[in-house]
């Protein structure tokens, strides 16, 4: 399953053996470590996220309407 894993983008050589060790442990463990990562970073993302919504909200209201 993870040996049809194929990265052809830049920084090749680095990230291909990466993916694929990630792919076997996160099979290895059905999915256990690869959920407890997603929620690790969740914090990180809504700091990054969270301003730049608003900031896009901001741009996308930046003139009132009036009905």
């Amino acid at each position: 399953m993870c040996g049809k894993l194929l990265y052809e983008g830049p920084w090749r050589a680095r990230l291909q053996p990466l993916l694929h060790d990630s792919c076997v442990r996160s099979v290895l463990d059905h999915g256990r470590s690869l959920l407890q990562a997603a929620i690790h970073n969740i914090p990180r993302a809504m700091f990054v996220f969270l301003p730049l919504f608003a900031l896009l909200m901001t741009l996308m209201y930046w003139w009132p309407r009036r009905y």
